[in-house]
Protein backbone atom coordinates (compact mmCIF):
# COMPACT_ATOMS: atom_id res chain seq x y z
CA UNK A 1 0.00 0.00 0.00
CA UNK A 2 3.08 2.44 -0.76
CA UNK A 3 1.07 4.28 -3.10
CA UNK A 4 -1.67 5.20 -0.51
CA UNK A 5 0.80 5.98 1.76
CA UNK A 6 1.59 9.46 3.27
CA UNK A 7 4.33 10.40 6.39
CA UNK A 8 3.96 7.09 7.25
CA UNK A 9 -0.10 7.22 7.36
CA UNK A 10 -2.52 5.39 4.82
CA UNK A 11 -5.09 7.65 2.87
CA UNK A 12 -8.20 6.98 2.74
CA UNK A 13 -9.02 6.31 -0.93
CA UNK A 14 -12.75 7.42 0.08
CA UNK A 15 -12.11 10.84 1.50
CA UNK A 16 -8.50 11.77 1.25
CA UNK A 17 -7.58 12.15 4.94
CA UNK A 18 -4.89 10.12 6.32
CA UNK A 19 -5.70 7.49 8.77
CA UNK A 20 -2.78 4.91 10.49
CA UNK A 21 -5.86 2.30 11.10
CA UNK A 22 -7.87 2.85 8.24
CA UNK A 23 -10.38 -0.56 9.41
CA UNK A 24 -12.63 1.90 11.96
CA UNK A 25 -12.23 4.50 9.71
CA UNK A 26 -14.13 3.22 7.29
CA UNK A 27 -16.68 1.54 9.71
CA UNK A 28 -17.64 5.16 11.44
CA UNK A 29 -16.75 7.38 8.79
CA UNK A 30 -18.25 5.48 5.68
CA UNK A 31 -20.06 2.82 7.33
CA UNK A 32 -17.98 0.06 5.15
CA UNK A 33 -16.26 -2.75 6.11
CA UNK A 34 -12.76 -3.91 5.09
CA UNK A 35 -14.16 -6.08 2.22
CA UNK A 36 -16.14 -3.55 0.92
CA UNK A 37 -13.70 -0.66 0.81
CA UNK A 38 -10.91 -3.69 -1.26
CA UNK A 39 -13.52 -4.41 -3.32
CA UNK A 40 -14.94 -0.87 -4.20
CA UNK A 41 -11.27 -0.16 -4.96
CA UNK A 42 -10.49 -2.84 -6.15
CA UNK A 43 -7.31 -3.79 -3.73
CA UNK A 44 -6.11 -7.15 -3.11
CA UNK A 45 -7.51 -9.00 -0.15
CA UNK A 46 -4.63 -9.61 1.69
CA UNK A 47 -3.17 -5.78 1.69
CA UNK A 48 -3.03 -4.15 5.12
CA UNK A 49 -5.46 -1.58 6.26
CA UNK A 50 -2.59 -0.70 8.41
CA UNK A 51 0.34 1.51 8.38
CA UNK A 52 3.80 0.39 7.79
CA UNK A 53 4.77 2.81 10.54
CA UNK A 54 2.07 0.69 13.26
CA UNK A 55 2.75 -2.56 11.58
CA UNK A 56 6.53 -2.34 12.41
CA UNK A 57 5.80 -1.76 16.08
CA UNK A 58 3.63 -4.13 16.88
CA UNK A 59 6.02 -6.86 15.63
CA UNK A 60 9.17 -5.45 17.69
CA UNK A 61 6.80 -5.35 20.85
CA UNK A 62 6.20 -8.69 20.08
CA UNK A 63 9.14 -9.83 19.76
CA UNK A 64 10.38 -7.87 22.85
CA UNK A 65 7.79 -9.71 24.59
CA UNK A 66 8.71 -12.79 23.29
CA UNK A 67 12.04 -12.39 24.94
CA UNK A 68 11.15 -11.25 28.18
CA UNK A 69 8.63 -13.80 29.05
CA UNK A 70 10.04 -17.61 28.74
CA UNK A 71 6.43 -19.26 29.35
CA UNK A 72 5.50 -17.53 25.31
CA UNK A 73 9.07 -18.92 24.22
CA UNK A 74 8.27 -22.22 25.31
CA UNK A 75 4.79 -22.45 24.40
CA UNK A 76 5.78 -21.41 20.87
CA UNK A 77 8.92 -23.69 20.90
CA UNK A 78 6.24 -26.46 21.46
CA UNK A 79 3.76 -25.23 18.82
CA UNK A 80 0.44 -24.93 19.61
CA UNK A 81 -2.35 -27.78 19.67
CA UNK A 82 -5.85 -27.70 20.61
CA UNK A 83 -5.54 -30.54 22.99
CA UNK A 84 -4.73 -30.43 26.42
CA UNK A 85 -1.62 -30.73 28.10
CA UNK A 86 -1.48 -34.55 29.59
CA UNK A 87 2.40 -34.78 30.41
CA UNK A 88 1.38 -34.36 34.15
CA UNK A 89 -1.61 -36.87 34.13
CA UNK A 90 -1.23 -40.45 34.57
CA UNK A 91 -1.70 -42.67 31.57
CA UNK A 92 -5.15 -43.70 32.96
CA UNK A 93 -6.50 -40.59 33.07
CA UNK A 94 -4.27 -39.48 30.26
CA UNK A 95 -6.13 -42.09 28.23
CA UNK A 96 -9.27 -40.86 29.18
CA UNK A 97 -8.53 -37.37 28.66
CA UNK A 98 -7.60 -38.06 25.02
CA UNK A 99 -11.23 -40.30 24.61
CA UNK A 100 -12.74 -37.43 25.76
CA UNK A 101 -11.08 -35.13 23.11
CA UNK A 102 -11.41 -37.53 20.62
CA UNK A 103 -15.54 -37.33 21.14
CA UNK A 104 -15.59 -34.12 20.65
CA UNK A 105 -13.79 -33.05 18.31
CA UNK A 106 -16.39 -36.08 16.26
CA UNK A 107 -19.17 -34.12 17.75
CA UNK A 108 -17.47 -31.03 15.95
CA UNK A 109 -19.28 -28.44 18.51
CA UNK A 110 -22.55 -30.05 19.29
CA UNK A 111 -21.17 -29.38 23.03
CA UNK A 112 -20.65 -26.15 23.05
CA UNK A 113 -24.10 -25.54 21.25
CA UNK A 114 -25.68 -27.77 24.28
CA UNK A 115 -23.49 -25.46 27.00
CA UNK A 116 -24.60 -22.05 25.29
CA UNK A 117 -28.25 -23.26 25.66
CA UNK A 118 -27.68 -24.63 29.18
CA UNK A 119 -26.29 -21.07 30.00
CA UNK A 120 -29.64 -19.17 28.19
CA UNK A 121 -31.92 -21.21 30.28
CA UNK A 122 -30.02 -20.90 33.38
CA UNK A 123 -30.72 -16.76 32.63
CA UNK A 124 -33.89 -17.42 31.94
CA UNK A 125 -34.87 -19.30 35.22
CA UNK A 126 -33.40 -16.43 37.21
CA UNK A 127 -36.28 -14.20 35.79
CA UNK A 128 -38.43 -16.53 36.65
CA UNK A 129 -39.45 -18.40 33.49
CA UNK A 130 -39.59 -22.18 33.09
CA UNK A 131 -37.93 -22.37 29.66
CA UNK A 132 -36.44 -20.34 26.86
CA UNK A 133 -40.02 -20.75 24.82
CA UNK A 134 -41.88 -19.41 27.35
CA UNK A 135 -39.82 -16.61 28.33
CA UNK A 136 -39.93 -15.62 24.60
CA UNK A 137 -43.77 -16.14 24.12
CA UNK A 138 -44.26 -14.06 27.25
CA UNK A 139 -41.68 -11.03 26.19
CA UNK A 140 -43.21 -11.46 22.45
CA UNK A 141 -43.79 -7.49 22.43
CA UNK A 142 -40.65 -6.32 24.54
CA UNK A 143 -37.21 -5.10 22.31
CA UNK A 144 -34.39 -7.29 21.84
CA UNK A 145 -32.04 -4.83 24.06
CA UNK A 146 -34.39 -4.99 27.16
CA UNK A 147 -34.42 -8.44 26.90
CA UNK A 148 -30.48 -8.83 26.32
CA UNK A 149 -30.54 -5.86 29.77
CA UNK A 150 -32.72 -8.23 31.83
CA UNK A 151 -30.85 -11.80 30.91
CA UNK A 152 -27.46 -10.09 31.36
CA UNK A 153 -26.87 -11.27 27.40
CA UNK A 154 -25.41 -9.86 24.08
CA UNK A 155 -28.44 -8.27 21.83
CA UNK A 156 -27.09 -10.77 19.11
CA UNK A 157 -27.45 -13.93 21.57
CA UNK A 158 -31.07 -13.26 22.66
CA UNK A 159 -31.87 -12.37 19.04
CA UNK A 160 -30.49 -15.32 18.01
CA UNK A 161 -31.86 -17.70 20.62
CA UNK A 162 -35.36 -15.49 19.82
CA UNK A 163 -35.25 -16.98 15.88
CA UNK A 164 -34.29 -20.50 17.07
CA UNK A 165 -37.27 -20.84 19.61
CA UNK A 166 -39.52 -19.68 16.91
CA UNK A 167 -38.39 -21.99 14.35
CA UNK A 168 -38.67 -24.52 16.55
Amino acid sequence: MQEYEEDGRLICLSCGRPFALLAPHLARAHGMSSVEYREAYELPRRLSLRAAALTERAREQGRARYQQRPDIREAMERGRTNAPDTSAIPSSQETAMRSMVRAARKRGGQGHAEAARRRMEERVARVGFANLPDYFQARAETSISAMARELGASRTAVSAWRKRVQEA
